[in-house]
């Protein structure tokens, strides 16, 4: 099959999705917050044994088993090494550079969970390569993974839970978690999908990009990459999503729906 060639309706249409029309119209009508810095990124990156390890002292983490906990760790103690997301992340901050905006890029044992909260109100967009796992029982044990801390204490064990997103206070245009299945979580009747998205958008981030499955770590940073490069354009999000999709199509090696569809934009 020539994946180069299908009908996508990506092709055609840009796409964004919403939790419902009365918060798609709310975002429409919320009004960035003036003096915020512009774009932030944050990889652990996971390269050496002490910098993946998992904190086992008082985490609700530890023995927890599943196919999604198997796939981004290794043995269960260490989590799986990401060595495109730190170009990833680098790249988009020489993105902004480029056209003068105000960024920065915590890498490795900067991009701990105590930098993350401390940071995270003051930047119009927050981008987030690393691990994400959900937890379908208790979906607030779902989280966000980030450098282990040096002392560990059941406080911080370097993973950003759920529950812990809706304390934040954002004042993010766009929250990007560039990450496996980082959109997925419980469905329950009358709420909707209890995911880490609705986490965000309570915080105050206006949009959101998360994966629906397992991603590719190289595709993800080219798509991540022209993303921004599309959106510093001047592009609106959903239209700068689609472009960068239809980047990785047009090339044969990149063109097989698993390297690009995951990802989708909650928002406008």
């Amino acid at each position: 099959t020539d994946y180069t060639r299908l009908p996508y309706l990506v092709r055609e249409y840009d796409v964004s999705y919403h939790y419902s029309a009365h918060l798609y119209l709310q975002g429409l009508e919320k009004v960035p917050a003036s003096g915020v810095l512009n774009f932030a990124g944050f990889a652990p990156v996971f390269s050496g044994e002490d910098d993946a390890r998992i904190i086992e002292g008082g985490s609700p983490l530890w023995g927890m088993l599943s196919d999604a906990w198997e796939q981004m760790t290794r043995n269960g103690r260490h989590f799986g090494e990401l060595p495109y997301s730190e170009t990833e992340v680098r790249r988009i901050v020489q993105a902004f550079d480029w056209e003068r905006e105000k960024s920065a890029g915590f890498i490795a044992r900067a991009a701990t969970k105590v930098n993350f909260k401390a940071q995270a109100g003051k930047y119009r967009y927050l981008h987030l390569a690393t691990h994400s796992f959900v937890n379908e029982a208790q979906p607030n044990l779902s989280g966000i993974a980030f450098f282990p801390p040096e002392d560990s204490t059941s406080a911080d064990d370097g993973i950003l839970y759920a529950g812990e997103i809706y304390n934040l206070e954002l004042n993010a245009d766009l929250v990007v978690l560039s990450s496996c299945e980082s959109g997925l979580g419980k469905l329950v009747r009358g709420e909707g999908l209890m995911a880490m998205t609705r986490g965000f958008l309570y915080a105050g981030a206006a949009n959101v990009m998360v994966s629906l499955w397992q991603v590719f770590d190289k595709h993800t940073s080219e798509l991540m990459v022209g993303f921004y490069r599309q959106m510093l354009q001047g592009k609106s999000y959903a239209t700068a999503l689609r472009e960068a999709k239809l980047q990785l199509i047009d090339n044969p090696l990149t063109a097989f729906p698993g390297s690009w569809s995951s990802f989708v934009l909650i928002g406008r």
